[in-house]
């Protein structure tokens, strides 16, 4: 039998063409072989592309309210999760005063321990 070589691929096929005088250029002065890669035939594949968006280079009438729908959704959804996840954060060290720390800005316990020094401060 022939030997496809290891994982059943084919070995490459050198293929020579040789050129009648008349088509024979003389700029042309080094022949180089074509190279025959192995792998089997080529796969077969639709000539119309279809996918939910539209195919290739789609631009349909409404993209701009769909953008502006899916903007505000994400929007809504981390503005959510954000809060909540202010309300729910817990330290057991507060940042030292002056220094930039930028949840002191929305996290309610260092809010509220800052308001409270605040309030001592100005009962002392």
């Amino acid at each position: 039998g022939t030997n496809d070589g290891q994982f059943g691929f084919k070995p490459a096929r050198i293929t020579l063409s040789s050129e009648p005088l008349s088509t024979f250029s003389p700029t042309r002065l080094i022949h180089i072989p074509s190279i025959t890669m192995g792998g089997g035939g080529k796969i077969p594949y639709p000539k119309e592309v279809w996918s939910p968006a539209g195919g290739w280079y789609a631009q349909p009438a409404n993209w701009k309210l769909n953008t502006a729908i899916i903007g505000a959704t994400m929007l809504g959804i981390v503005a959510t999760v954000w809060s909540i996840s202010a309300d729910r954060e817990h330290r057991d060290k507060m940042p030292e005063p002056g220094r930039f720390f930028p949840s002191r800005y929305w996290s309610r316990e260092i809010i509220e321990h800052e308001r409270r020094q605040q309030a001592s401060k100005q009962d002392s």
